[in-house]
């Protein structure tokens, strides 16, 4: 599949705690951890939501693709744009939960752009912290196999719907990680610029 060339812009919504010190008290009912993460933030709270408007104001919003992080369902792509209205944009979504994953036929129709968040679609789905070490669980040096199914079941759909996709982590570039996601069918890889050397190195010497 041939990726054009994208320019998307991550619409990354912070914790809870830092965003009443930025936009002052967010509703009570989602200061949970998971509550008040991503999308659901533009819904929780509308002086948020009235920010995130504010800053696109003067851009050109059709060059580029906004991309939301945490999204569960279509439901949720279908209200934002709605509640947008004129401010017409295109939006991709980052598949970092096992329903965006599960359900990834439906987001595929509201969408125009994918990313993998393979970090937190591994944590959600073997349901531990990656902040703790485990190697049953979120093993360093390979991905796990009910992460593998998930990640190919995304790829296999964007292929099909000719949507285009990245799979973003921060790991250390490893030959057999590598091995995996081009087993896997992964053809675009976002990282830290610094890994962006090594990460092609391991891909390469995989081929």
């Amino acid at each position: 599949m041939t990726m054009p060339n994208l320019l998307p812009v991550p619409v990354r919504v912070c914790e809870s705690e830092l965003l009443n010190c930025q936009v002052g008290e967010i509703d009570s009912s989602v200061h949970d951890y998971l509550g008040a993460r991503g999308i659901r933030m533009l819904e929780a709270d509308d002086i948020w939501h009235k920010s995130i408007l504010n800053t696109f104001k003067n851009v050109d919003l059709t060059q580029f693709i906004v991309v939301f992080p945490m999204v569960t369902s279509a439901a949720e792509i279908r209200r934002i744009r709605k509640r947008w209205g004129k401010n017409a944009m295109r939006i991709g979504v980052t598949v970092e939960t096992p329903a965006a994953a599960i359900r990834i036929d439906e987001l595929l129709e509201v969408v125009e752009y994918v990313q993998i968040g393979l970090n937190d679609l591994t944590q959600y789905t073997m349901a531990w912290n990656r902040d703790l070490p485990n190697e049953e669980r979120l093993p360093s040096d390979r991905i796990v196999g009910p992460v593998e199914d998930l990640i190919a079941s995304v790829v296999d759909a964007c292929s099909d719907a000719n949507i285009p996709y990245t799979l973003g982590l921060d790991l250390r570039p490893s030959f057999t990680i590598a091995k995996q996601l081009l087993g896997l069918g992964v053809q675009s890889l976002s990282c830290a610029a610094l890994l962006t050397k090594y990460w092609r190195e391991a891909f390469d010497a995989t081929l």
